[in-house]
């Protein structure tokens, strides 16, 4: 046994290298410390050079420059990676898109109101789980199949099922968590670009993804005197959701019993009376912060509201947090489930979750009042 000079503990002698005083385990601490602290080092040490001559494209900023320098410190090699700036990259979409739909404006169906009594102080709420449009499954891989016929037709029936047993509301309000979409445009990719399983043309999918949400609303007209909406972005669909949002609120542009939530945020809220509700794809950020994050942005409506929560998606399963963090902060956390099929990847990775879609009754004073569920097995095709 010896003792070490650094951390004072008798160790065998195979822990010391040989004429070592420290053993192996101290070694490796201090090599560990000392890396560290020569790359915080060269994070500080930007401003001795600079990023190039040459002016960057329009819209485009510096996402990463790699620098070679000699002994002396003198700058031998640069390289420099650009990226479009994204707020930048999303007004200009929003602009082309509102040109592109610009001919369906107000081309929606007009749906009479529901007749009867409805109650003003009742919402209900359907959180569309990661609906992941456009996602191919085959079932001799993934032990279920899915595509777009299938998506349309069981999300179709999904709404129906909800509609016919929520409580006589005045409101409507339709979530999507994100990942409506399974990519991110025409590439069969996500936002950053992960290759995925995709069923058809994204012209096709576009167009399955615009029909069902479609269909949603204006069932939701069909029953209810309003209907809002609001689309999450998530980490398939960054883009997409904004392309599905500003064609549906044209199409349903001139109907005042139409609104929609067309801010391009990660966060979203919704004050119903003593109710504040917020929405987020949670792909960024901690489950446990997003009590804060709501305090943090809506100040008011936080001191003046009981009743808070937070619908997610991203996970696919369901997930409360309402113990540790609902009764220490005040605000549940759930995750909502989706009626998509796991694809090949995902199930070779030993992910697997029930799959169902949900309506929430809300009461403006008393919160959360009743919740019915529609599985996958009561649904057909």
């Amino acid at each position: 046994m010896k003792k070490c000079t650094k951390c004072k503990q008798k160790k065998p002698a195979a822990e010391y290298n040989k004429g070592k005083s420290q053993c192996k385990a101290c070694r490796e601490a201090v090599k560990a410390a000392w890396r560290l602290k020569k790359r915080q080092e060269a994070k500080g040490d930007i401003s001795a050079h600079e990023y190039g001559t040459s002016k960057l494209p329009e819209g485009y900023g510096i996402e990463r420059v790699t620098q070679h320098v000699d002994s002396a410190g003198n700058l031998k090699q640069q390289w420099i990676k650009s990226v479009a700036d994204k707020k930048e990259r999303l007004e200009e979409l929003i602009a082309a898109l509102t040109e592109t739909f610009e001919p369906f404006r107000a081309h929606a169906l007009k749906i009479k109101k529901p007749k009867g009594a409805r109650e003003s102080d009742l919402m209900n709420l359907i959180p569309i789980g990661d609906a992941h449009i456009g996602l191919l499954a085959w079932w001799e891989e993934s032990g279920e199949s899915f595509d777009l016929q299938i998506v349309e037709a069981i999300m179709q029936q999904a709404f129906d099922k909800c509609l016919a047993v929520a409580p006589k509301a005045e409101t409507l309000t339709i979530f999507s968590v994100g990942d409506y979409f399974h990519t991110d445009g025409s590439k069969n990719a996500t936002s950053k670009g992960t290759p995925v399983d995709v069923d058809g043309r994204w012209p096709q999918v576009l167009r399955v993804g615009l029909r069902i949400l479609r269909y949603a609303i204006e069932r939701g007209l069909e029953t209810h005197p309003k209907v809002h909406v609001k689309c999450a972005r998530g980490n398939h669909d960054s883009e997409q959701t904004t392309t599905l949002v500003v064609a549906l609120s044209m199409l349903f542009e001139g109907n005042p019993r139409v609104t929609f939530d067309e801010a391009p945020t990660k966060h979203h809220y919704l004050r119903f009376g003593k109710c504040l509700i917020g929405l987020t794809h949670a792909d960024t950020g901690k489950l446990s912060e997003l009590p804060m994050v709501m305090a943090v942005d809506r100040q008011q409506d936080w001191g003046e509201t009981l009743h808070r929560k937070w619908y997610c998606g991203h996970f696919h399963h369901d997930k409360k947090i309402d113990h540790t963090i609902g009764e220490k902060h005040g605000c549940t956390i759930e995750i909502v489930r989706t009626l998509a099929a796991t694809d090949a990847w995902h199930k070779g990775q030993g992910y697997r979750s029930g799959r169902d879609m949900k309506i929430d009754t809300w009461h403006k004073e008393h919160g959360h009042q009743h919740r019915s569920i529609v599985g996958i097995t009561m649904l057909e095709g």
